[in-house]
C-alpha cells in the first residue's frame, strides 16, 4: 500500500516524527516537502529552516521510503496524480490542506492521525521569541 503525506516540517520535532512513524506502519511512505516559496504560498509565512535542510531531514528518516520536493499546489496535484496513493495521512489538526481537493476528486481515502499535544513548530517559535524578549528586558 502506498501512503502519502506532505508537510513543511519546519523545526522538526517529535510531533512530526510521531506522524511519520505511524504513517509508515501502514505501508510504503512517500512524503512531499514544499520548497520555502511553496510553503510561503500555502501558509503565508516562510519556514525558518531552508528547503534543503528540511528535505534532507525527512529523506534521512528510516520511516520514510521516499521524499519528494514540490513548488506549489499545482505541482502537488500532479504528484498525487502520478503517484496514485492508496491512502493519504494527515494530522488531525489540519482538516483541509494543499492537495485536499485533488484527493477527494480521485477518491483517495484520508486518514487523520491524532495530533501530538504540546508540541508544534509554532509553539517552539513562540517559546524562543518569548524567552528572547524576557532576556532583552533584563538588560
Amino acid at each position: 500500500m502506498i501512503i502519502m503525506t506532505v508537510g513543511v516540517f519546519d523545526l522538526f520535532h517529535s510531533g512530526h516524527l510521531n506522524l511519520l512513524e505511524r504513517a509508515s506502519e501502514l505501508g510504503t511512505l512517500i512524503v512531499g516537502v514544499p520548497t520555502s516559496e511553496g510553503a510561503f504560498r500555502a501558509k503565508g509565512e516562510r519556514p525558518i529552516m531552508s528547503f534543503e535542510d528540511r528535505f534532507r531531514t525527512i529523506n534521512a528518516l528510516k520511516c520514510v521510503d521516499m521524499a519528494i520536493g514540490f513548488f506549489d499546489n499545482t505541482q502537488l496535484d500532479k504528484l498525487i496524480e502520478f503517484i496514485q496513493p492508496d491512502l493519504w495521512i494527515r494530522g488531525d489538526d489540519w482538516k483541509e490542506f494543499p492537495g485536499f481537493t485533488k484527493l477527494k476528486k480521485m477518491k483517495v481515502p484520508i486518514k487523520y492521525l491524532p495530533y501530538t499535544l504540546n508540541i508544534s513548530s509554532s509553539l517552539i517559535k513562540d517559546k524562543i521569541c518569548s524567552e528572547q524578549c524576557e532576556k532583552q528586558k533584563k538588560y
